[in-house]
């Protein structure tokens, strides 16, 4: 619908444009893949069948892959202990690995670079 453009402060306020990882260009697009995909029919039901998810998920098992995770620190997260899940789950793997960032939800938008090189050092050493 497009209802979220009349709220500029919801993208403005998310961790890709405050830490200015974007070059204008890259934050103009990110700005229009933000407006289209916010609030879409898909994501609204996404988030109604997380649970039913999470349940096909478990029953499917650990899969036998190598796995880097990279945790925030919760910050704006009101499930409490959710980082115990994550890291219980992790050392379960056969190639797992982890790593708590002093970070918000969107580790990825504040810790690019970070993610990137230490992915790539993960992948060469498998």
């Amino acid at each position: 619908m497009g209802i979220t453009r009349f709220f500029p402060g919801i993208v403005d306020s998310s961790a890709a444009i405050k830490e200015n990882h974007l070059y204008p260009q890259e934050e103009e697009l990110y700005r229009a893949l933000f407006y289209k995909n916010t609030q879409t029919s898909n994501m609204n039901k996404e988030v109604r069948m997380i649970k039913q998810n999470a349940v096909k998920v478990a029953k499917g098992g650990i899969p036998d892959v190598p796995m880097y995770f990279f945790i925030s620190n919760g910050e704006e997260l009101p499930v409490e202990d959710w980082q115990t899940y994550l890291i219980r789950y992790i050392e379960s793997v056969k190639m797992g690995q982890y790593q708590v960032l002093n970070s918000g939800d969107y580790i990825h938008n504040t810790h690019p670079d970070r993610i990137a090189d230490e992915s790539m050092q993960f992948i060469n050493e498998l």
